[in-house]
Parts: structure tokens; C-alpha cells; sequence
């Protein structure tokens, strides 16, 4: 799936897809509202497919002979985590032969772990928890109500609130976890057990995890998104996730701006920092040009506590921002592709810091922009 031609001195935009995140989504969605990369043609891009029907090993073959033909002209974009957890193997594999930026092995399987995150990423820690192993008869009592889910590869499966004070047979007794969602991904098992902070996290009887309750009654569930370019932490936008009421898993739709967190609110001022926080961790780890999107509780205290985090190269809701921030010359979208070449996106006028430090146009709560995404 190369492009045809020979190896040349300029940035090679090379996209990852999948059979949901296609060539026509982003060649249709995303590139036609593109204020830096509209003029891009279907052909002018190396695509890589992630095929279902061949091994994660396989898979990342694939990627991995891209990037090693283009070296360090790749400019290469995973839009999504199965996209991002191929680029950050792939980047790891080629770390002693290019320098590639965008993605940090480490770092994604860190933020991509439910329990490695909450043991090891710094201001992760402020939820109680407890793991959950295959072998358990029930469900770890927190003395506080719990809220139990899978920690990686079983989807929602057992999903669900728990009573302290109650047993409660745990519903993936007896499973195991399936490291990177294939059971034919023995690359992955070689890259993650090099580092000794990731080992005890590829125990596949480690199968869930149980935290603190929240009461959706009582909090809100908003994420932070913001970037990091060349080891800079940059704030972009607070979104609305709102999940479905009788499948509290299920993401329905997102509202841009916030409309729980406040411009200049305590909330706001405590989620920040605590983005920052744990940005500034995974930029000791090696993560830099990418996006960060830092799901968070909202307690009516003002306290903000982390509960999951994504690594990717781009912002969370791209197709949207894209479509709403093209008119103004800029957009997320090229922003996250300028951040894989290494380049800081523009600076706009509607930077609303003195400084001059964004680089592209946030939302805000002023009517300018706003957005319900489905």
C-alpha cells in the first residue's frame, strides 16, 4: 500500500485506517475542511490498513516497512486507539533506526491500561480502587460503592455497580485477557516486557478493575483535550461526554464547549491542572507531538479526578473541530498532522492568551463556535 515513486526529501503524509476509520471518512470528512492539507489527493498519501483478518504481527510488518522506506520524512497519522497502538509498536520497533515522533510506546500502553495508569501515572491515583484476577470468586469490597469494568481486552463485558457489603461474583472468573485484543501478538508481549514498570501489567489474569463510585447524579463526565509540542504541555478545548443512562458505558454524544466546566471556573482551573499533571509524567516517559484527551469526574466540590486518558495523534472530536474551525484558517485536523511533522501549528488571532501560546482556535462560551456532536 505504498505509493508508487521513489523515496523523496519531503514529509510523506502516511494515514493508518481500519475498516471503521476508511480512506473515504477522512478523504470525505476531514481533508475537504483542512486549512493546511485541502489540497492533498487520495493518491498523494500512503495508506496503511489495519486488516481484521491478519495478526496484529502481521499488521504491524506492514506499518513498520512503511515507515522504515520513508525514515524520518514519515509523517505518519493514527486517528484513533487501534490505529495508535500499532504506530506506538511500530515506533518502538524502528527506535534504534529512525527517529519517528507522534506516539511513545510506553506512554500509550500506560494511558491504554486501566490499572497501569491508575498505579502508575502521576495524578491518576486520586480514585480508590482494587484489581481484579481471573481467579477471584468476587468482587473486590471497597467499603465504598464501586463501579466494576474490564481493564483491557473484554470490552464492557460486567460492567457494572457494586454495593459494598455485598458479594458479588466477579463475571470474568475464569477469563483471560487478550493483550492488544489478539491472541497472535506475541511482538506486543516482546516490546511491553522491556520495561520493567510494565510487567506486572501482562499478567493475563489481571481482568478488571474496580473503582470509587461516582453518582452521575452528583458529577459530570467532561474531558480535557489538549497537545504536546516539543515537550510543551497546550490546552485546546473542555467537551460534554454524555453516556447513555441505561448502558453507562456507551458514549452518546459530546457538547463543545462545556457546558458543566466554566471558562475561568474553579473546575476548570483544577482540570488543567491536573491535564498538566499528568501530561508533564508522560513527557518525562517520552511522549511528545500529539494530542492528549483526559477523561475526567467533576464532583459538586470542584474536585476533578482523572478516569481515563487517551494518547493519539489527534483530538478527540477531529471531524467536528474541522468543520468549525476551517473558516478562521485553522483547524484541529492540520494541527494534529503538523505535530507529526514536527512543525507547531499557527498561531491564530483568536488566541485568547496574552502570551500567544495556542495554535489553534478553541471553542468558547462567547457563541463564536459550538458544537453537539452524535
Amino acid at each position: 500500500m505504498m505509493a508508487k515513486g521513489s523515496r523523496s526529501s519531503r514529509k510523506q503524509l502516511i494515514i493508518i485506517t481500519t475498516d471503521h476509520w476508511t480512506r473515504t471518512w477522512f478523504m470525505k470528512c476531514l481533508f475537504p475542511y483542512s486549512t493546511r492539507y485541502n489540497h492533498l489527493k487520495e493518491e498523494d498519501i500512503v495508506w496503511v490498513n489495519i486488516d481484521g483478518n491478519r495478526s496484529f504481527d502481521e499488521n504491524l510488518k506492514t506499518l513498520v516497512d512503511v515507515l522504515r522506506f520513508w525514515g524520518e520524512d514519515a509523517q505518519c497519522h493514527a486517528c484513533s486507539d487501534p490505529p495508535m497502538l500499532y504506530y506506538s509498536a511500530a515506533v518502538e520497533v524502528l527506535k534504534d533506526e529512525i527517529n519517528l515522533t507522534g506516539a511513545n510506546f510506553l506512554c500509550n500502553f500506560l494511558a491504554s491500561n486501566k490499572l497501569a495508569a491508575r498505579r502508575n501515572i502521576k495524578g491518576f491515583d486520586g480514585v480508590k480502587s482494587e484489581v481484579v484476577r481471573s481467579e477471584d470468586e468476587c468482587i473486590p469490597d471497597l467499603t465504598i460503592d464501586g463501579f466494576f469494568k474490564p481493564i483491557a481486552g473484554c470490552g464492557s463485558k460486567g460492567v457494572m455497580k457494586t454495593k459494598t457489603g455485598q458479594k458479588i461474583e466477579n463475571p470474568l472468573k475464569g477469563t483471560l485477557v487478550d493483550l492488544a485484543g489478539a491472541s497472535d501478538a506475541p511482538k506486543m508481549l516482546e516490546l511491553a516486557s522491556a520495561y520493567e514498570e510494565l510487567r506486572p501489567y501482562l499478567d493475563n489474569k489481571l481482568v478488571g478493575i474496580v473503582e470509587e463510585y461516582m453518582d452521575p447524579a452528583k458529577i459530570n463526565v467532561v474531558a480535557f483535550d489538549g497537545f504536546v509540542f516539543d515537550k510543551e504541555v497546550y490546552h485546546f478545548a473542555v467537551l460534554d461526554n454524555i453516556y447513555l443512562e441505561e448502558k453507562p458505558e456507551v458514549l452518546e454524544y459530546c457538547i463543545i464547549p462545556s457546558s458543566f466546566v466554566k471558562k475561568g471556573s474553579r473546575e476548570e482551573a483544577n482540570g488543567w491542572k491536573l491535564f498538566d499533571t499528568i501530561a508533564n509524567d508522560l513527557i518525562s516517559r517520552g511522549l511528545d507531538n500529539q494530542f492528549l484527551c483526559l477523561e475526567a469526574f467533576v464532583l459538586p466540590d470542584g474536585r476533578v479526578e482523572a478516569l481515563e486518558l487517551n494518547c493519539r495523534t489527534d483530538c478527540n472530536p477531529n471531524a467536528a473541530y474541522s468543520v468549525l474551525f476551517g473558516p478562521d484558517g485553522n483547524d484541529v485536523f492540520s494541527a494534529a498532522l503538523d505535530l507529526v511533522a514536527r512543525r507547531k501549528p499557527p498561531l491564530t488571532p483568536h488566541s485568547p492568551f496574552a502570551s500567544g501560546a495556542t495554535a489553534y482556535t478553541p471553542p468558547d462560551t462567547k457563541g463564536r463556535y459550538g458544537v453537539c456532536a452524535y
